[in-house]
């Protein structure tokens, strides 16, 4: 019902209502439940390009960003889960335009070492997504550490080249204090940030297919 009442309304105003019922749904104990609200939740805006219109990634940035990164500080694992879900609905879908805040035609920043490295790019709303998900890199459960890496390695191929450079630096952080962690490292959250970074050096050969 929530992608059917979306669909009537251009209005975010009306829309944000609205979605506050997947927000209640993205708390139930029924895993299904949770990420159906969570997917509704991301493609909140989508109806508004079957009226002709493109919200250039407003509802993503308004309404689904600060929810996402709410979820990505709950003290409940399940709620860090769904973060990643979140983030990997976003990426597949293609609801982070390809744009910036920076001011045409300004020079790109440049970094202490003076060279312009993707931190130093004016921050897309698609490294904002990226950047939630990467602070789970570090998080006390072990599942939530490892779906960083299996969420990453799945989207990979959709992002753009300074992305994916964003991305392997903190995969390749991950590995590092995955290493240095008290009791060993687990197996798995190894393999999977190994299996993503392996999915960039294929993408980063083929380089004239990555934007």
């Amino acid at each position: 019902i929530v992608p059917a009442l979306l669909g009537c309304t251009r209005r975010h105003e009306t829309r944000q209502e609205i979605s506050k019922l997947c927000l209640t749904l993205m708390s139930d104990k029924v895993d299904a439940v949770r990420n159906t609200a969570a997917e509704c939740l991301c493609l909140g805006g989508g109806s508004l390009a079957r009226h002709g219109e493109d919200d250039g990634g407003e509802w993503t940035s308004r309404i689904v960003v600060p929810h996402l990164r709410s979820c990505s500080e709950s003290k409940n694992s399940r709620q860090r889960m769904l973060t990643l879900k979140m983030v990997e609905i976003i990426i597949t879908n293609g609801l982070c335009p390809a744009t910036t805040r920076a001011t045409p035609g300004s020079p790109v920043p440049l970094n202490n070492e003076g060279s312009s490295s993707p931190s130093s790019i004016a921050e897309t709303l698609s490294r904002k997504v990226l950047a939630v998900a990467s602070s789970l890199i570090d998080d006390k459960v072990a599942n939530v550490r490892l779906n960083v890496g299996r969420v990453f390695g799945s989207i990979m191929y959709l992002l753009e080249r300074s992305d994916v450079d964003y991305v392997v630096d903190k995969l390749e952080k991950q590995l590092d204090l995955e290493s240095k962690r008290e009791g060993g490292a687990d197996r798995d959250v190894l393999f999977y940030a190994q299996q993503a970074i392996l999915s960039a050096q294929t993408l980063l050969r083929r380089e004239p297919s990555i934007s």
